[in-house]
């Protein structure tokens, strides 16, 4: 098959009114038993936090979540939230925060299929 045979298609942004993702903050937290995080909240920025390995346990706003290798947490911008590792089985997670911005040197805007 050739590409000539798939008509293009027009995906719409994931981003309204041709707002960017700026990333803010990226980190990695690991084998620390001991590792809690105490209820707080983002005015402005989204957070994204893959859970690569151990368990814990995550609040935000009234809801609790038992997290595990493999999930993904999505916490809004004005969400209270705050975690707790267990001590048996340390969390190891990568959090990404990002906000919606004009900025030319915000990354490209995503489109999904």
């Amino acid at each position: 098959m050739f590409l000539e045979e798939y008509p293009q298609q027009t995906k719409p942004p994931v981003f309204e009114n041709d707002q960017y993702a700026k990333i803010t903050r990226l980190s990695h937290t690991y084998n620390n038993p001991n590792w809690s995080y105490q209820y707080h909240l983002h005015k402005n920025e989204t957070e994204f936090i893959y859970i690569a390995g151990g368990k814990g346990t995550f609040s935000i706003n009234t809801n609790f979540y038992h997290v595990s290798k493999g999930n993904i947490l999505i916490v809004e911008k004005g969400a209270i939230h705050s975690l707790i590792s267990d001590k048996d089985a340390p969390l190891d997670c990568w959090t990404c925060a990002a906000y919606e911005s004009r900025d030319s040197y915000a990354i490209d805007p995503v489109y999904f299929s």
